[in-house]
């Protein structure tokens, strides 16, 4: 406009030049106002309204002086209510699970396992399950552990059906025996004999899985 133009040409030509791109692009980077969300009728609750306005707030002044975010980690504060006692075994828990990931990771060094998420998880049911495939009873080497192709881990109640992804329940097993299961539960897979065996060993082999009908 300094230079004789008139507003909307002034503008264009600030569209043209990306500035206004620019603003725009970091406008979609932004969370936007929670009650212009779609879900914004879900939460009834105004001190979790509130929260998440707080919450939008300052991840938006990060973004501004940092750039997007690479991963969000939120904890919640459910946890609170809980007895000393429980929070004692939650605790246990945590600590317990570390352990296992870092023997998990000793273990794979070991045999010359690539060290990432989906062999320590192999390798901490290996262990869990006394080295015996959960679905046939045989053993499992560590040839059969070195081999991609010849281990699976399952999700004994399909996840496509429970949306449960918990350790709990998932079981190592023969990639063969894991293709006859397919989206079933064992009881619906397998003949009453190899269920009867499955079951039976769920009290010690499976003593944390959801073996059931």
């Amino acid at each position: 406009m300094e230079n004789g133009l008139r507003y909307d040409e002034a503008v264009k030509e600030l569209f043209e030049r990306g500035i206004f791109k620019e603003k725009q692009i970091l406008k979609d980077k932004l969370l936007p106002p929670f009650c212009e969300t779609s879900f914004k009728d879900d939460l009834t609750n105004p001190v979790v309204n509130r929260a998440i306005a707080e919450f939008r707030k300052v991840l938006n002044s990060l973004i501004k002086k940092y750039g997007s975010m690479h991963k969000i980690h939120i904890e919640l504060t459910r946890e609170t209510g809980k007895s000393y006692y429980a929070r004692k075994e939650i605790e246990k828990q945590q600590k317990d699970n570390f352990i296992k990931n870092e023997n998990a990771k000793e273990f794979c060094e070991k045999i010359g396992l690539i060290i990432n998420s989906k062999n320590i998880l192999k390798v901490k049911l290996f262990i869990d399950q006394n080295e015996i495939c959960a679905y046939s009873g045989k053993k499992i080497t560590i040839n059969d552990l070195k081999n991609e192709k010849m281990l699976e881990v399952d999700h004994i109640l399909p996840y496509s059906r429970s949306f449960d992804d918990s350790y709990d329940n998932k079981v190592l097993v023969f990639t063969s025996l894991n293709q006859i299961k397919g989206n079933k539960t064992p009881f619906e897979a397998f003949d009453e004999d190899r269920f009867n065996f499955i079951l039976s060993n769920s009290n010690t082999l499976l003593k944390n899985k959801k073996i059931s009908k």
